[in-house]
């Protein structure tokens, strides 16, 4: 009988064993599985960095060209008002048929049609 316990009692630890080995080489296995995870996880941060990186390049580069955008524009309506204000001051003691023929349509006669 006491041969069956000791027995009994090998097969139990043996077993314990093999299932303490299985355990550990299935940590070991998902341990290499979440080291290959963090791995592409850097990969794609140090995308997103890259890319952020550009963006904010792109996005400088459309901030100075709509601020010079603007500046152009700025400068074409100053330009715009003074001609305006000359054209008005000048043509101000103008009669109707002084005026150029692009102001004719704004005075009291039809504009002419071209043949």
């Amino acid at each position: 009988m006491p041969n069956k316990v000791i027995k009994s009692s090998n097969d139990r630890i043996d077993s314990s064993e093999q299932t303490t080995l299985r355990l550990s080489d299935d940590i070991g296995k998902m341990a290499d599985r979440i080291g290959t995870m963090a791995d592409r996880i850097g990969e794609m941060a140090e995308r997103i960095l890259k890319t952020q990186e550009i963006q904010a390049k792109n996005i400088e580069l459309t901030q100075k060209s709509m601020l010079e955008l603007m500046q152009a524009m700025t400068k074409q309506m100053e330009f715009s008002n003074k001609l305006m204000e000359l054209m008005f001051n000048k043509g101000g003691n103008m009669t109707d048929k002084q005026l150029p023929t692009w102001q004719l349509s704004k005075s009291t006669e039809p504009a002419k049609k071209s043949e």
